[in-house]
């Protein structure tokens, strides 16, 4: 199965946010896309 969603990261600490907030005071957000791969029979 494979999931993939639309985020924003901030290039100097990695925190991921759902929206693009105006500052996030350490670093520029930059619009990323979020894959999640997960094996059948993994859990």
């Amino acid at each position: 199965m494979l999931t993939a969603y639309e985020s924003y990261a901030c290039r100097a600490c990695g925190a991921r946010y759902s929206r693009p907030y105006g500052d996030h005071e350490c670093g520029p957000l930059t619009p990323v896309t979020v894959t999640i791969t997960v094996r059948a029979g993994v859990r």
